[in-house]
């Protein structure tokens, strides 16, 4: 009897409490706070609409169909300028194409573009009277070294067979368009790596021609093509988003027709990579954006930020 009776004294005093505890509720209910070190006339699991005052970002940032069309520019142009310097170099090695005319055509290209960068795009960072001179001294300087270093370059690979430089060379070309910086904050770009893949792929190509003048011209439309052309493309993707789409489609086109110019599986292999890269990724992209649920809040760990 003395347990049934204690087990009755225990519900009852249970549901006191519990009517208690709602008949309180709407007259305490903004004294509630979010703290566990102070007991409080509410349930365990008892919150108000205060509880996610402090969340934000609930469902990350949202991008519509046309920003992420536009954000893929910067990977077809990218992509564009590898294949377009790979056809050079499978034209020079057949020597259908002359490194005379190479060198001239890159070196007037550096010109053009020079002069209208500096003289109409960035007026603040270039200034042809104060750093032209010191701009063709780099030149020199680099081209020098190019043309001393490509008789060694010929020769550098000369052990290694020619399958397994081609095999090297596109690995790391892949690794070059991976860690690229496309205007994307992400942890993986590295420009770094990015330019010493390309080089290296480079120099590996370089060691393939059939002389050191045919190195040096795929030298320099290496330099061209993977250090200086980033530059200018990267400051019409942020200032001028209508050149950035005319600079994106005229690439597209150019590296169409050249490599319409090899066999059939080539091009169809680059038109399945850009469709994919400016059409199917972007969808995919916007599709999964409905799935995304990344909550913050004051639990997440202290971020360090550099001043």
């Amino acid at each position: 009897m003395d347990f049934e009776t204690s087990i009755l004294c225990t519900s009852s005093q249970n549901r006191l409490f519990s009517r208690s505890l709602i008949d309180s509720q709407p007259e305490d209910l903004d004294m509630w706070k979010k703290i566990l070190y102070k007991k409080q006339a509410f349930p365990d699991n008892y919150v108000d609409q205060s509880f996610l005052c402090d969340l934000n970002n609930v469902n990350g940032e949202s991008y519509s169909i046309q920003q992420s069309f536009f954000c893929t520019t910067a990977v077809t142009q990218e992509i564009c300028c590898t294949c377009i310097f790979v056809v050079i170099f499978a034209n020079l090695v057949s020597e259908t194409l002359s490194p005379s005319f190479v060198i001239s055509s890159s070196g007037l290209l550096v010109v053009i573009f020079y002069l209208f960068f500096s003289t109409f795009l960035d007026k603040t960072c270039y200034n042809l009277l104060s750093k032209g001179f010191e701009d063709l001294k780099s030149v020199v300087i680099f081209m020098s070294f190019a043309l001393g270093f490509s008789s060694i370059m010929k020769t550098l690979t000369e052990t290694i067979s020619t399958d397994t430089v081609y095999a090297m060379s596109t690995f790391m070309f892949l690794v070059h368009l991976v860690f690229h910086d496309y205007g994307a904050h992400a942890v993986i770009v590295s420009e770094t790596i990015s330019i010493n893949a390309a080089v290296f792929a480079t120099v590996c190509l370089g060691s393939r021609l059939p002389n050191e003048i045919y190195t040096f011209a795929l030298l320099l439309i290496g330099a061209e093509v993977f250090v200086l052309s980033p530059v200018p493309r990267r400051y019409i993707q942020e200032n001028c988003p209508f050149g950035q789409v005319v600079l994106t489609v005229l690439l597209t086109c150019i590296t169409m027709l050249l490599m319409g110019s090899f066999e059939t599986p080539y091009l169809l292999c680059t038109t399945i990579v850009l469709v994919c890269v400016n059409f199917l990724c972007p969808l995919y992209f916007v599709y999964c954006q409905a799935h995304k649920r990344h909550i913050s809040g004051p639990w997440d760990e202290a971020v360090v930020w550099s001043s």
